[in-house]
Order: C-alpha cells, then sequence, then structure tokens
C-alpha cells in the first residue's frame, strides 16, 4: 500500500484486502498471536450513522475479525461522557 486509504466503505475494503493480500492475519483484540504479521481492527461505537452495518460485512466477507466497543448510555459531545463500554462484540469469522 503506497497511500493512506479514503474514508469510504471502497476504500475501507481495498484496505482489508491489502493487509490480505501482504500476508496478514485478523486477530481479536484478547487474542494475541506474536507468531503471524497481525492486524487488530478495532472500533469505537459511540452513535451510530446510517449505514454503519456495511463495515461488519465488508470484514466478514474479506474474512476479517475485529473488536467493537459498544458505549452504554449516552454521548454529549458537549459534555463528559456519560455511560461506558461494557464487553466487546467480536464480529466476523
Amino acid at each position: 500500500m503506497n497511500r493512506l486509504p479514503g474514508f469510504s466503505f471502497d476504500d475501507y475494503q481495498i484496505l482489508l484486502e491489502s493487509f490480505k493480500d501482504s500476508d496478514y492475519r485478523f486477530g481479536r483484540i484478547c487474542d494475541k498471536d506474536t507468531a503471524y504479521k497481525t492486524v487488530y481492527l478495532r472500533h469505537d461505537v459511540d452513535f451510530f450513522l446510517s449505514g454503519w452495518e456495511r463495515i461488519p460485512q465488508l470484514e466478514h466477507a474479506t474474512g476479517a475479525v475485529a473488536t467493537y466497543y459498544i458505549l452504554v448510555g449516552q454521548y454529549d459531545i458537549t459534555a463528559k461522557k456519560t455511560g461506558g463500554y461494557r464487553n466487546a462484540h467480536f464480529v466476523g469469522a
């Protein structure tokens, strides 16, 4: 990969495929494996945007796994966060 990817779904798919083509493996945050070149995808979800569900679909289609941290509680951009992250959701193969 010679450049940083853009921020579209197509660019994200290209990024995932580039990792695979470069012999990287995808790992979960809790599964540290130093025997291979490993990519750990982590998503912090503070609020939901329309179309977000396409991200785990792309990960699944490319064989990637990811860890999702979902904010439980409210998020007020003008104040501090309330609530917190509870348990991780693992998505993918």
